[in-house]
């Protein structure tokens, strides 16, 4: 993958990851999104093993995207839920959706991004989700795959 621009300067750092395998995650509940899985990280600052967190070292302005899809175990139990940009453990940008009453849907995707200003040496980025399920005795999890959530940032090039 190339990451050169015609103006000379590049985005990285950058990455993108997605989440293996489907898991189970806590109804109602907002939580860090394990995306475990690496398609790239062109400088090494995403952990994607312990704090599935985005720390890059380079100053600037960042592009930072989730795209999550949640379930229930059945249909019509959907009633709401989001996906989360969070820097340095509080909420900067979510996408909220619900859909109260009967005849909801299961899954859902969610996607939110944010251009975010990191200061390039403590600065982080996460990625969180929660799913209400008006079942109480249902099993709200994450659905894993390359093709069904995935999040990442890249830093955009500023012009002077």
């Amino acid at each position: 993958v190339a990451w050169e621009d015609a103006g000379g300067g590049t985005n990285t750092p950058a990455f993108e990851a997605y989440i293996n395998a489907s898991y189970s995650i806590t109804d109602a509940t907002a939580e860090k999104v394990s995306f475990n899985t690496e398609v790239f990280d062109t400088d090494g600052d995403y952990d994607h093993s312990t704090n599935y967190r985005f720390t890059p070292q380079t100053a600037g302005k960042y592009y930072v995207y989730v795209n999550l899809m949640l379930s229930g175990e059945s249909n019509e139990d959907f009633e709401q839920g989001y996906s989360y940009i969070y820097k340095n453990g509080a909420s900067v940008a979510n996408t909220h959706i619900s859909a109260y009453g009967s005849n909801a849907f299961r899954e859902v995707v969610f996607n939110v991004y944010s251009i975010i200003d990191m200061d390039g040496s403590s600065d982080y980025v996460e990625a969180w989700g929660m799913y209400d399920d008006n079942d109480l005795s249902s099993n709200p999890r994450t659905h894993g795959g390359a093709t069904f959530s995935r999040w990442g940032a890249y830093k955009i090039i500023e012009w002077v």
